[in-house]
């Protein structure tokens, strides 16, 4: 995951880094780090960097479910899943981490998150510990299912007032076949759970089918039913049945935005991808933190099952929807882009969340062969005051990565006229000149596994375009290769080139591995 961190300038990345540690992006205050016995003790960093070995863990972390977010405060916040199970059965867990706590513990007990006593409440404990990597389904030590990549699509939404954040996360369960919402007000820079973002899960086996914390807003239309627990009385699983949600199927595709209304509340809007109607769907909720834990059982978000709360559902595409990114621009207008139609990109504009699905307008950006996956969406508002989509997504034709932003024609001739919605190719697939596009002219080769991304983003002030210089001046990139051990010190600081102009970051193989590439215009 790649984002431009708006409060000082860096990109910011988050990632599964090598074979046992996870990287992010952000303000390092300190770490902690326990490797064995009384090789143990506090560092202190306070400084800035665009990706920083964040946490170790005795098995690889799960790249696929890792989220990533920069609220407009500067603080970051990710989601990460270990992939470690043991001979007692105990799982590991998908955590949150934020800059506000300082980074996690360097050293083997990763997702698991004790500070090598078997303390779980640790004075180091840097995370919330927000699902895990199993499910149960028996009274046996290791009567699981484990799925490593269980939490996907993980995207993450937020809104500031003073130093107060609140923060929305949406992601789809592949073992529940479900999509589900968390909602919740971080402040301060203490360890906290608030909301949806509850340390519900210890280092311990894994647990039965719950949704204590966390809100079910699309499912399987026929419906499932899961084990909640056993009784050792009547020797019987106990169990709960979570009827289907009309017109709201699950898929893993999953994002989420957030604007204000008229009276200051957040709106909540989210995407995804319906996978029984193959069609792209949109809904919104308004102040779902005001009601998360509500004692009116008739409001409560917190273990519903129902979108109690949500809009019925808009379909944006009729056709397709995998890779659906939203975002709201300065002036409270959504924009989505996904593949889908005839395996294209397109895009939608949706001026209010109210909008019915004949108000929405789409188009297509791009459909030159099988062209979108992959795909990300940033917008800026120029300086004319026309909302700006910028588009990163794969080519397999070729096997780049390309790059779109919608040409404003009134920046070069006032006698010229903004379309918001204007198409990228004719009726015979022919590029209209209405977008610029551009294949990345990359010689790596970019990794296509399935929840890979070429994450666009562009600098912006108060969410208008701007250059991407720091403090006026080009800044140049660093990087820091320590030794390989959980002690290691590894960390990266990039930045633009200078220009306006949109930055993607995609992963490409070599002959080591893999690593991060960035590409700029000039």
């Amino acid at each position: 995951c790649m984002e431009v961190n708006q409060t000082t300038g860096m990109l910011n990345y988050a990632f599964a880094n090598g074979g046992l540690y996870f990287s992010m992006g952000g303000h390092v205050n300190s770490y902690y780090y326990h490797i064995s016995g009384s090789d143990r003790g506090t560092v202190t960093v306070n400084n800035d960097y665009s990706s920083y070995y964040w946490a170790g863990d005795w098995d690889t972390f799960a790249g696929p479910c890792v989220g990533f977010h920069i609220d407009d405060l500067g603080y970051t916040y990710s989601v990460v899943s270990g992939g470690d199970t043991n001979s007692s059965g105990s799982v590991d867990k998908w955590d949150l981490y934020t800059s506000r706590w300082g980074a996690g513990k360097h050293g083997t007990s990763g997702t698991l998150n004790d500070d090598g006593n078997g303390n779980e409440t640790g004075t180091h404990w840097t995370a919330r510990r927000l699902e895990e990597n199993a499910l149960k389904t028996g009274t046996g030590t290791f009567d699981y299912s484990l799925m490593k990549y269980r939490y996907l699509s993980p995207e993450f939404a937020s809104s500031v007032s003073g130093t107060s954040t609140n923060l929305y996360l949406v992601y789809y369960d592949a073992l529940t076949n479900q999509i589900r919402f968390r909602a919740g007000t971080f402040s301060g820079n203490t360890v906290q759970s608030t909301g949806g973002f509850q340390d519900e899960y210890t280092g311990g086996p894994s647990s039965y089918y719950k949704t204590n914390n966390c809100q079910v807003i699309a499912n399987a239309s026929a419906g499932a039913t899961f084990k909640t627990g056993y009784n050792s009385t009547t020797k019987k699983y106990t169990e709960t049945t979570v009827a289907g949600i009309s017109g709201r199927g699950a898929g893993q595709y999953v994002d989420v935005a957030v604007v204000k209304n008229n009276s200051g509340q957040d709106v909540v809007c989210v995407v995804w991808y319906d996978a029984e109607s193959n069609s792209c769907k949109f809904s919104y909720i308004t102040d779902p933190i005001s009601v998360w834990n509500s004692n009116d059982n008739t409001k409560k978000l917190a273990g519903n099952a129902t979108a109690r709360g949500w809009s019925n559902p808009v379909t944006v595409f009729d056709e397709g929807g995998e890779y659906c990114h939203i975002v709201a621009d300065k002036n409270k207008h959504l924009h989505v882009a996904a593949y889908a139609g005839n395996g294209d990109v397109m895009y939608a504009y949706i001026a209010t969340p109210t909008e019915s699905k004949s108000d929405v307008k789409t188009c297509t950006v791009d459909a030159s062969g099988a062209v979108g996956e992959h795909l990300t969406l940033d917008v800026a508002v120029n300086t004319k005051g026309n909302a700006i989509p910028y588009i990163g997504y794969y080519t397999s034709a070729i096997k780049k990565p390309k790059y779109a932003y919608l040409v404003d024609p009134s920046v070069a001739d006032s006698t010229k006229t903004f379309k918001q919605v204007a198409a990228g190719v004719d009726s015979d697939e022919r590029f209209t000149g209405a977008w610029e596009i551009a294949v990345v002219p990359t010689p790596s080769r970019m990794t296509t596994n399935r929840e890979d991304k070429v994450n666009v983003g562009v600098w912006k002030n108060a969410g208008v375009l701007k250059d991407s210089k720091v403090s006026g001046s080009v800044q140049n990139s660093s990087v820091k290769y320590g030794s390989t051990g959980y002690k290691a010190e590894n960390w990266s600081k990039t930045y633009g080139n200078g220009t306006a102009n949109g930055v993607l970051g995609y992963q490409i193989s070599t002959s080591t591995g893999s690593c991060l590439e960035t590409a700029q215009m000039r």
